[in-house]
């Protein structure tokens, strides 16, 4: 049985969207974290202290953020190399299910100033893709 259920994410994602956390809620202190490696890390050291199963901790925390699949396999290879085993299995397992990532940037670029200006860029020919 998961240690969360649907209900209490959709809750949790409530909370979080509409921002204001209480703070008797805020008891870990996340903010010197800068990569889900490091987030899944700290979960993983807060589970085994508590005694908690650190593969359902991590597994919740990623039913809640819903991160990309890519974002995942990132933290994987990190907690992989520093010997969380479970942990990083898991994640492979799991990465295969989760969304990809956005593209990085648009298929259309901009018009640069100088053709702004002129409008030439209205009578220019479609770029070629390859």
């Amino acid at each position: 049985m998961p240690i969360l259920t649907d209900e209490q994410i959709a809750e949790i994602r409530r909370r979080v969207a509409e921002g204001g956390t209480p703070p008797r809620e805020c008891r870990y202190d996340l903010s010197p974290l800068r990569t889900q490696a490091e987030v899944f890390g700290y979960c993983i050291e807060v589970a085994r202290r508590e005694g908690w199963n650190e593969v359902e901790v991590i597994d919740a925390l990623l039913r809640v953020a819903a991160p990309y699949r890519e974002d995942v396999r990132d933290a994987e290879h990190v907690l992989r190399s520093l010997g969380y085993t479970a942990v990083s299995d898991h994640l492979k397992n799991i990465s295969r299910r989760l969304s990809l990532r956005p593209p990085k940037q648009w298929l259309f670029l901009p018009p640069q100033q100088a053709d702004v200006a002129d409008q030439s860029w209205l009578r220019r020919p479609a770029p070629a893709r390859h």
